[in-house]
């Protein structure tokens, strides 16, 4: 754990959990030059490790969030160097995910808490509380 190039990644289900499509990656980090949802977007020298996913659906209009960690400064001095648990929260938004023929829309990500705030490590891990 904490390892550089850490991913988030997902599967999707469309018999309740029988069988499952093959793991893909999550575009947790993309290029600045450009979003390629075919190519996940993600960089090949991604270094950063990402951790606690929260994902959490709109059940009016069926877009999914992920909710993340992004570590980018805190490094353990261990053999390999691995990265703290926690560091900037993310979000990423998805629409068409699990829409059987349909290509999933993914946002760019966003940063919502900067880990460089006070350089204390954010870390979620819980259920999103939604309020109406």
């Amino acid at each position: 754990e904490g390892l550089e190039g850490q991913r988030i990644l997902f599967s999707l289900s469309y018999n309740l959990g029988k069988t499952w499509t093959p793991a893909k990656i999550s575009p947790t980090h993309v290029e600045a030059s450009g979003f390629s949802p075919e190519e996940g977007g993600m960089s090949s020298a991604f270094t950063h490790s990402v951790w606690s996913p929260v994902v959490h659906v709109d059940p009016t209009t069926g877009r999914v969030y992920l909710f993340y960690s992004e570590s980018s400064s805190c490094w353990r001095p261990t053999q390999p160097p691995t990265w703290e648990p926690g560091g900037d929260i993310r979000l990423l938004t998805v629409d068409n995910l699990g829409l059987r023929g349909s290509t999933p829309l993914w946002s760019r990500p966003r940063t919502l808490l900067k880990e460089n705030l006070d350089g204390v490590p954010r870390v979620i891990a819980n259920k999103l509380v939604t309020m109406s």
